[in-house]
């Protein structure tokens, strides 16, 4: 006995899983966002007046590692500061302000209309006693793809060979901090 599959039936299934693919489409990247993660990446897109696919882009990269174990965010923009008359401004700019169960984050971004660029600065401040200072800068002491830019009694500051990428360290009365500190740039593609 010979299984035929019938013509509409064929024409049905082939429908339903061109149904369920587009869903699927539609559940990554920015459609797959809510909450909070959404609204951090909203105010990407709104404030530097990009795509949904840049925007999303840039929170995947920069920001979302860092919204783990109840965070919180605040945001200022070109427009936080109405006396100083840069909301209308060429160069659009974004602070995302980040602080986490283990750290303070300072995420800023530029956004260069002409040049389709935006710059990123990552700023992330670790507070540690200092044993774990100290332990943490006589690593990176022995890492050959960082030199010493400065050593005073209660800091050191390391910059990361060819880059403009920064470690410092913070050592003071019992308590301490470990700053890292990087600089790059996103191309928009849209």
């Amino acid at each position: 006995m010979r299984n035929v599959i019938s013509r509409p039936l064929i024409i049905i299934l082939v429908f339903v899983a061109v149904i369920i693919s587009s869903n699927s489409f539609a559940l990554e990247g920015y459609g797959s966002l809510s909450g909070d993660d959404k609204e951090v990446t909203d105010i990407i897109k709104v404030d530097l007046a990009i795509s949904e696919n840049d925007a999303y882009t840039i929170y995947e990269e920069y920001v979302q590692c860092f919204l783990t174990k109840g965070w919180h965010f605040d945001a200022y923009n070109n427009s936080t500061l109405d006396n100083a008359k840069v909301n209308s401004s060429d160069i659009m700019f974004i602070n995302i302000n980040l602080v986490n169960y283990d750290r303070f984050v300072n995420v800023s971004m530029q956004k260069f209309t002409e040049q389709g660029k935006i710059i990123v600065q990552i700023i992330q401040t670790v507070p540690a006693p200092n044993e774990v200072v100290k332990m943490r800068s006589d690593e990176l002491r022995n890492d050959k793809q960082f030199q010493k830019v400065t050593e005073k009694e209660f800091y050191l500051v390391y910059r990361k060979d060819r880059y403009a990428d920064k470690v410092k360290y913070l050592i003071n009365s019992g308590s301490g901090a470990i700053q890292y500190i990087d600089f790059s740039f996103y191309d928009l593609k849209e």
